[in-house]
């Protein structure tokens, strides 16, 4: 699943360069930053998806945006009895 939201979900060089949203330091190399029509992934590879189920229908659904080239942390809580 990973792989398939990482080739489908891609932006064009141009609308990125006009938005200012994306550094270009951070496109993967293949990505030819001189063609506004070229596509770039919105992750550097497909391990960077992180896919969560939570929530239903309705006003309660929701999804949480990164900002930039942030990353998720995850950390193993334990429990102490």
């Amino acid at each position: 699943m990973r792989e398939d939201f990482y080739e489908r979900a891609r932006n064009k060089v141009g609308l990125l360069k006009l938005r200012a949203m994306y550094q270009a330091e951070s496109w993967p190399d293949w990505v030819d930053q001189d063609d506004d029509d070229a596509l770039c992934p919105i992750v550097g590879k497909p391990e960077d998806i992180h896919i969560v189920v939570t929530g239903g229908p309705g006003k309660h659904s929701a999804f949480v945006p990164t900002f930039g080239t942030s990353k998720s942390v995850t950390r193993k809580i334990e429990i102490r009895a």
